[in-house]
């Protein structure tokens, strides 16, 4: 009974030690030149730039042509910091993978027809074999498409926690 309570109480002081250093790192302050957007309470982006430097709730940063701006963080405004430009090909071919077999599938189930062939089918004749069949018809476009979407590259933003 001892060791047990002895061995949860050494589990859960190393959990609530290990959970600010978790918190901590998952901080980004971002650095001078950083790329940076502040975005509105709509989730869209009111301006993006470089940087410069924080003052109170104002975030000061330079835009493309070189100016600087001081915009506030009120009103449900927050401050990102890119993470650069990323691709997901592999992520896309499987969406579209998955898409393109869910789309075939309905279609073959929904197309079936009995078949007059009875002696000399060469394949079952079910609505299961057609919506399976269907399913690896479409999935190849599925696929292509997929990767086609997922290889564009995409710039990533991570919100700065204070």
């Amino acid at each position: 009974m001892k060791k047990t309570l002895l061995r949860t109480r050494v589990v859960l002081a190393c959990l609530v030690g290990v959970l600010p250093v978790h918190a901590l790192a998952a901080q980004r302050v971002p650095a001078p030149g950083s790329r940076v957007r502040i975005v509105g309470a709509d989730q869209r982006a009111i301006a993006v730039g470089a940087f410069v430097r924080l003052a109170g709730d104002t975030v000061v940063l330079t835009d493309a042509a070189g100016s600087a701006k001081g915009l506030t963080l009120q009103d449900g405004r927050r401050l990102d910091i890119s993470l650069g430009l990323r691709r997901r090909t592999f992520h896309g071919i499987g969406v579209g993978l998955a898409v393109g077999a869910g789309l075939g599938a309905m279609v073959g189930a929904a197309t079936y027809q009995r078949s007059t062939c009875d002696p000399n089918c060469f394949a079952p004749d079910s609505r299961a074999f057609n919506a399976a069949a269907m399913a690896v018809v479409f999935s190849v476009p599925g696929m292509v498409i997929g990767g086609l979407v997922g290889s564009r590259n995409r710039e990533w933003w991570e919100p700065v926690r204070w």
